[in-house]
């Protein structure tokens, strides 16, 4: 008898969690009435896989009354629902950005204390310069870019947030792409959906000693549901240095090292039939007066930088 109440039991329940699972029907649109296509739908508290909504924004999902959505747009806007009838119309806005501060927990960004500035890449696309770092000159408050020489495989300037020093022995910033620790030379700045520059401990915990320098977080664009676009650039850049160092001829240079020798109290380097030749210039080839900055370096120089991309 204890068997058949046991399944009796086991029947009533499942059909209980059969009714309470309902089919939910979301229109996800902007602020205009325009649908939100390619919108991911995710049911937080859930192992379900995220919902992708169609080209005119509908989307049908499995949930129970009372459940929590995460919705999340290809242009990084977020938003949570609660799902309280079986037909939902979300309106998604401008201002709809979260901050996860736990596992399936968000606050709206502007409610957040931790100092995250956000460059857009329309505003990355009014820079001239080619390097996508040295498009960061003065766009986030707390981010110094300074220019050095690089290297023949890495011309990114360096990058401080907050300063110089740093716990971890350097002041490297961490920079993600996409999650992944890239550098910023590896990509062009007409792939940059926006960038994310973390300063302060509320904003790099999750990324322990290796965010304490502050964090560069840069989004790439993503695909449009339905839909391609084809962007080519062209770049043509002429580049010329701004100040040069002026150097004295051999002659003048030969006068000061033997005078500076003859202060140390130590004997001079060049004996007067060398410094009569480099004043005359008669023996070129022992006695040399060359400028080689002038002989190898060009008064302006020009650079071309092609780009073609397909979002679809």
């Amino acid at each position: 008898m204890k068997y058949i109440k046991f399944i009796i039991a086991l029947i009533v329940n499942c059909q209980f969690w059969v009714v309470n699972s309902q089919t939910i029907h979301v229109l996800l649109t902007d602020e205009q009435g325009n649908p939100a296509a390619c919108a991911g739908v995710k049911i937080l508290n859930s192992t379900n896989d995220v919902d992708i909504s169609a080209e005119n924004g509908n989307l049908t999902i499995t949930a129970d009354i009372g459940d929590y959505l995460l919705i999340s747009t290809y242009d990084l806007k977020q938003k949570v629902v609660q799902v309280t009838d079986t037909f939902l119309n979300i309106v998604i806005s401008d201002n709809d950005r979260l901050t996860s501060v736990g596992k399936n927990f968000f606050i709206p960004e502007k409610e957040t204390t931790a100092a995250v500035p956000i460059i857009n890449g329309e505003k990355i696309m009014e820079s001239s310069a080619l390097n996508l770092a040295n498009t960061l000159y003065g766009l986030a408050p707390g981010l110094a870019v300074l220019q050095n020489g690089g290297t023949e495989w890495n011309n990114d300037p360096a990058m401080y947030i907050r300063g110089l020093g740093g716990l971890s022995g350097n002041s490297e910033v961490l920079i993600l792409v996409d999650g992944f620790e890239r550098p910023l030379s590896s990509i062009v700045k007409e792939d940059v959906e926006n960038i994310q520059v973390l300063k302060d401990a509320a904003a790099t915990a999750i990324y322990g000693l290796r965010g304490a320098n502050g964090v560069i977080l840069v989004n790439t664009k993503k695909g449009i549901f339905n839909t391609t676009e084809i962007a080519v650039s062209y770049d043509h850049a002429f580049t010329s240095p701004v100040r040069l160092p002026k150097f004295v001829d051999a002659y003048t240079y030969a006068l000061g090292m033997n005078e500076a020798r003859r202060m140390d109290g130590a004997t001079p380097v060049y004996n007067d039939y060398a410094l009569e030749r480099y004043r005359l210039g008669d023996r070129p080839l022992l006695y040399p007066n060359v400028d080689w900055v002038d002989e190898i370096f060009r008064n302006s120089g020009a650079t071309n930088q092609y780009n073609v991309s397909i979002r679809g």
